[in-house]
């Protein structure tokens, strides 16, 4: 499953708490890069987050329209990627 962490068999507290943290950090990065570029990431949230794509992303511009991800099956890494590929 692309985006998924697997969790190590630790008894490190500082180390899970560390890697449970890189989803959420990729997310955050992935939401500065498109402010970057004059666009916003939604992140599906709720009923809109189906068991298919759990919480993928769109990306809108600043009019409200979609232009990539239309039913959020973005991932982090592909908004990154996206927005990279934006002079």
């Amino acid at each position: 499953m692309p985006g998924a962490y697997p969790l190590p068999m630790s008894s490190d507290p500082q180390l899970l708490n560390n890697l449970t943290e890189l989803p959420r950090r990729l997310d955050d990065k992935a939401r500065r890069e498109a402010v970057k570029v004059g666009l916003t990431a939604l992140r599906a949230r709720g009923r809109k987050a189906t068991t298919a794509i759990p919480g993928g992303f769109r990306l809108l511009d600043r009019d409200g329209n979609c232009v990539a991800g239309d039913n959020y099956e973005l991932s982090a890494e592909d908004v990154i990627r996206f927005c990279n590929r934006i002079p």
